[in-house]
């Protein structure tokens, strides 16, 4: 199922997709306000943490690169967790359900960011290509858990 939605802003921030997400009813709000997968869905029910479970990435600015590229936290890995790529050639949201535990740290690359030296989950997705896999060194194919696509209109 694909809708169209008009975007008030040139740039999307992952708010704005989760807003989409809420009026097209892939996700919806429980009783006690968390987001969860909508009841269209065979993952119907499973609660999203709204900020650190869900990552948002849009296509990157530099043309050269031509991927989407993100940097959740490990800890991402080991609770049921939300992906959204924004394709903004297309003006297309992907998004992704990955159950805990499917991936572990080492099939990423990662990097350490801050002043703290934190480290964090290198992920490169090369746009246009369905497989949606990371170019990093375990090669994760994300396609397997797309669970559905939004077009929108700027």
């Amino acid at each position: 199922m694909i809708d169209k939605y008009n975007i008030s802003e040139f740039i999307m921030e992952k708010n704005e997709a989760l807003r989409i997400c809420i009026r097209n009813g892939v996700l919806t709000k429980n009783i006690n306000g968390k987001l969860q997968i909508g009841n269209n869905y065979a993952l119907k029910g499973k609660v999203i943490e709204h900020k650190r479970g869900c990552t948002f990435a849009s296509k990157n600015s530099n043309t050269a690169a031509n991927c989407y590229w993100a940097s959740p936290s490990p800890s991402e890995l080991k609770k049921d967790w939300v992906l959204i790529l924004n394709d903004t050639d297309l003006n297309m949201l992907y998004f992704f359900f990955i159950p805990a535990n499917t991936f572990t740290q080492t099939q990423f690359d990662t990097r350490q960011i801050g002043k703290k030296n934190k480290i964090m989950l290198d992920i490169s997705i090369p746009c246009g290509k369905p497989t949606f896999t990371d170019s990093g060194k375990g090669k994760v194919c994300f396609d397997a858990y797309k669970f559905e696509e939004i077009q929108y209109t700027l």
